[in-house]
């Protein structure tokens, strides 16, 4: 199966917008992410590193800055949703492509009622640069999509929109941004 064009796109957005997690992929894919996910909290604690949140709704902005986040609350929308039992591994086909020393592995639900539509995972010299995450619900109640992007080093978005059957659709972008802080400890 051929990755699309805009997958391609989506690749070199994510790729250029942040600074590079020194975590490796270790060629596990899907399986290997829970492990990747606690590296990573660890590694973000140790770090000392402050987060700015943003949250969009209706066109309204908020901020916050936090300056001692707890990593393992601020990803546990992506370890949630990568907590897949392995045996359910084989409802998802599995495709990969690699372009130099870039490589994308993708994960496509092959069950229509599975929430996680498709998780991708873009790596660069076999370390994880980001990962897009689709979870789709559609039901006699509403719909929902939820696009979780995380970018590495604690550099996260979430857009999810909810159309109910009655009434009017939501919205809601909530952003994520690590930095070093230059307050004392």
């Amino acid at each position: 199966m051929k990755l699309n064009t805009l997958t391609i796109l989506v690749i070199m957005f994510l790729t250029s917008c942040h600074e590079k997690s020194n975590i490796k992929n270790n060629e596990q894919g899907f399986s290997g992410l829970p492990s990747y996910f606690n590296d990573e909290t660890q590694r973000l604690e140790k770090s000392g590193m402050s987060l700015k949140k943003t949250f969009v709704n209706n066109g309204k902005q908020e901020q916050l800055l936090i300056e001692k986040p707890d990593w393992k609350n601020e990803l546990r929308p992506f370890t949630e949703i990568i907590s897949v039992h392995p045996a359910s591994l084989n409802s998802f086909m599995k495709d990969s492509m690699r372009i130099g020393s870039s490589s994308i592995l993708k994960y496509t639900s092959k069950d229509g009622r599975q929430a996680l539509k498709s998780l991708s995972i873009f790596s660069h010299q076999n370390f994880i640069d980001s990962i897009l995450i689709i979870k789709q619900v559609s039901n006699s109640y509403y719909n929902s999509t939820d696009t979780l992007i995380y970018r590495g080093s604690g550099n996260f978005k979430i857009a999810a929109e909810n159309i109910p059957f009655f009434g009017k659709k939501i919205a809601l972008v909530f952003e994520g941004k690590s930095y070093q802080s230059i307050l004392p400890n």
